[in-house]
Order: C-alpha cells, then structure tokens, then sequence
C-alpha cells in the first residue's frame, strides 16, 4: 500500500474532506507543524489525464479553504510515518511558502504576441551558428518584452510573476494575484489588451501551482514522486478583454 500526497496546509480549521483519485478517501495527517492530505491506495495512481484531472479537482477544493502548496503527481510515501518525517524535515521550506502564497491565487495569462519577423535583424556576430540560436531565441525575446510590459501595466495588483514561455504561438505569463485584488486585476487586464489592441486571455484562478513549484525546487519532495508540475487546467476561465474567452487553458 502506499500514500498518495495532494496538498501542505497549515494546522487551523476543520472542513469536510472531498473524494481523492479514484473516489478513494482522504485522511488528514498532522506534522509538528504542518499537515498534508492523503489518500491510501494500492499502488501509485497512474497518471492519466482523468487522474490528474481528478487530483486538481481534489486539490482546488482544498485551496477554498486556506493556501495549500500542491503536490506532483502521483507523489506517494509507503506509510504514514514517512509522510510525518517528510512533513516535520520540510516543515521550515514549507511554512515559508504558505505564509508568501497566503491570501493569493494563480491567474494565467496568455496572448499572441505581433509578428516581428519581418523587422531589420541586427548584425550577427559568431557565425551561422550563432545566427541560427539567436533566430531559434527571438520569439522568446520578444514575447518576453511583450510579458514586460504587461506585467509593468498590472503592477501593484500581484505578488509575483513569471513567463512561461509560448506554445502553439500563444505566450504564457503567470501571475501570483491577492484574492482582495482578483477583480481589479482581471479589470486592468481589460483596461491593457484595449490600449495596446493586444488580446489578453485571462484564466483562472487556480491554486497557486507555477509558484509553489518553483519554490519547492529547494525542499526534498517525498521519495517517489514524479509526473509534471503544471497546473491542470480544471477551474473555469474569465475573459481579459471580452473578445475571449479561455476554458481548460485554452484559447478560442
């Protein structure tokens, strides 16, 4: 038998616990400091998109009632000991981060940004070699200064953000927003793809995977984990500019 993980969370509060992956049941199981939830199993859940989707599910439900920091999927221990010596050994990383995504949610944000192809390239210095990464890197320039701006004309409405690079043409920002600031954000995000006639696709808001996961690089996750990071795309969508609209992370 082994433990599937979902979420860190603080020791205050009692709420009633959802279903986990394949509808099995979720225990609490307190550290020293913290507490995670669990859910036994026979072997670790494959992952599936059904299961993933279903563990963000559980995840999100936890998110509602205080900040969580989301596990991979599947990260599973072989006993409740394991879980609780993971727990304690981590518990300073993990305090950290709860009190820094405290209060906030994920919004992502994705645009396509103008073609430039078409502007004078600047002389290359180094060769075809060097030509050919810096054309393999220009897309990703001048998204990111686009992702500059952006985040410049939001400033004051997040925590933190990050580019998450492009897919399919499509630019990904994600941004750490106070829940106190949700609207204003998703209303400034209205205010900008009208003056720069940029449209802006504005999901969420989802537990606040892309950051926990970045600060988590620095704590030892239970032994067995592994599967990606990223945030699935389960909650519904708000529009940016009401020219689109995002559902399951992606765009019209």
């Amino acid at each position: 038998m082994v433990w599937l993980t979902y979420a860190v969370l603080t020791q205050k509060g009692s709420f009633a616990l959802p279903s986990g992956v394949d509808g099995a049941r979720l225990e609490i199981v307190d550290g020293a400091h913290l507490r995670t939830v669990v859910s036994e199993h026979a072997r670790a859940p494959s992952a599936t998109i059904p299961a993933a989707l279903a563990f963000g599910e559980t995840v999100a439900t936890l998110f509602r009632h205080g900040a969580v920091v989301p596990m991979r999927f599947p990260t599973c221990l072989d006993d409740k000991r394991a879980v609780r010596e993971w727990l304690d050994d981590e518990s300073d990383t993990y305090r950290d981060l709860l009190q820094r995504i405290d209060g906030c949610v994920e919004m992502g944000l994705r645009f396509r940004p103008p073609d430039e192809r078409h502007a004078r390239p600047h002389p290359q210095a180094g060769g075809p070699g060097h030509a050919y990464l810096a054309a393999r890197a220009a897309p990703n320039s001048v998204a990111l200064s686009h992702g500059e701006r952006i985040a410049a004309a939001l400033r004051d409405l997040y925590r933190d953000w990050r580019f998450d690079g492009q897919v399919e043409g499509f630019a990904s920002l994600c941004f750490l927003v106070r829940q106190a600031t949700l609207d204003d954000f998703v209303e400034r995000c209205r205010q900008t793809a009208r003056r720069t006639a940029l449209p802006l696709y504005v999901s969420g808001p989802w537990p606040p995977y892309s950051f926990a996961a970045g600060e988590r690089a620095s704590a030892a996750e239970p032994p067995r984990a592994f599967g990606p990071t990223s945030r699935p795309s389960t909650a519904a969508s708000r529009s940016g500019n009401g020219a689109g609209r995002e559902r399951d992370g992606r765009a019209p």
